[in-house]
């Protein structure tokens, strides 16, 4: 009798670590991949608000003051990741050009933020950021666009 529980039990374990061993990378895989830049064209990455993951989320802000617009972000993640990088590049509407940037990088931190930049007295034109933060260990990669504003 004890032979064949333990048969059993085993049999059942082993069931587990196959399927297990065909499930976990193919949920990997997938989720990685849904959150990677690069993978939309231009006028979907524009259509953008808020795009994160189950384990890395990012946001970009902007805001219009007197001589200058002021912007920066943050990315969060939901453990410490061996390595947290964010970029916030300040962007024209029109043309998609980079105006400016601010980035942050650390190691085995779960938030950062990039430090506030000032763009002074931009040409006139409608603005937004465009925001991106990905991590090593585990590797994801994650994309935000800010809604517009108009300058002056």
């Amino acid at each position: 009798m004890k032979t064949k529980s333990l048969s059993g039990i085993s049999a059942l374990i082993v069931a587990l670590l196959v399927v297990g061993a065909i499930f976990v990378p193919a949920v990997s895989a997938t989720t990685s991949e849904n959150a990677r830049d690069g993978t939309a064209d231009t006028t979907t990455l524009n259509q953008v608000d808020r795009r994160g993951d189950d384990f890395l989320d990012c946001y970009g802000w902007l805001t219009k003051e007197t001589n200058w617009i002021r912007y920066g972000g943050w990315a969060w993640c939901s453990y410490p990741a061996e390595r947290l990088n964010i970029k916030v590049s300040l962007r024209d509407r029109a043309t998609d050009q980079d105006l400016g940037y601010t980035a942050y990088s650390g190691a085995n931190l779960d938030y950062i933020e990039a430090q506030d930049n000032l763009e002074v007295q931009p040409p006139a034109g409608s603005y937004y950021t465009h925001t991106r933060a990905w991590s090593a260990g585990p590797s994801h990669d994650v994309l935000h666009n800010s809604p517009t504003i108009t300058w002056p």
